[in-house]
């Protein structure tokens, strides 16, 4: 994290010297856990990809001050949830909802080392089954601080609770995925076992 952390900082240097290519850069590099993190507060796809769009346009539009950020990640992460909370806001007709298993069936956990291609299909449909069923915000918190990789820090100013909070939200998560695989990885052991 570290390491896209100081990349993403390069980037909004050169974005703050006018470099559209640096710009283009760090769209593809966050749009998806953005969009992700938008959607997880409002429940509509169209609306979530146009408040990060919304946040990227204006990102440009005041490309000269963004050497001043210190944390460029928390920034965005804040500015898309200001940006969907004042769209529900405005649209009263809205509430902020809690998202069905469908809605996150399309995000997947991010593979980083190899030995993560391993895992079958099934196995990572059940871990998103698991990670589905959590309270709301344990979700969130559960997907910000584990796929998007953000420090329990990050993620408590980002959504402004304690990072104690987030350290509990996030042992809950842990705790209740733990409770629902181990049904799943005692079923493929077993049959394992009965064709031996």
């Amino acid at each position: 994290m570290r390491k896209q952390s100081c990349h993403i900082k390069s980037l909004l240097e050169r974005i703050s010297d006018g470099d559209p290519d640096a710009y283009k850069q760090l769209y593809y590099l966050l749009f998806n856990s953005l969009y992700k993190f938008a959607l997880s507060i409002i429940q509509s796809r169209q609306q979530a990809e146009e408040i990060v769009s919304d946040v990227f346009v204006k990102l440009w539009m005041v490309r000269q001050s963004l050497t001043g950020i210190k944390n460029p990640s928390v920034y965005l992460y804040t500015s898309v949830r200001n940006r969907a909370l004042d769209y529900l806001r405005k649209d009263r007709s809205h509430t902020i909802v809690h998202l069905s298993p469908q809605d996150w069936e399309d995000s997947l956990i991010e593979l980083k080392d190899p030995s993560d291609y391993c895992i079958s299909s099934d196995l990572m449909k059940k871990i998103n089954a698991a990670i589905n069923q959590l309270p709301p915000q344990s979700k969130v918190i559960f997907r910000l601080v584990k796929e998007d990789g953000l420090s329990y820090k990050q993620v408590a100013k980002i959504m402004e609770i304690s990072p104690l909070t987030v350290r509990n939200q996030l042992s809950i998560a842990v705790r209740k995925i733990g409770e629902i695989l181990p049904g799943y990885i005692y079923e493929k052991s077993t049959v394992g076992k009965e064709k031996a």
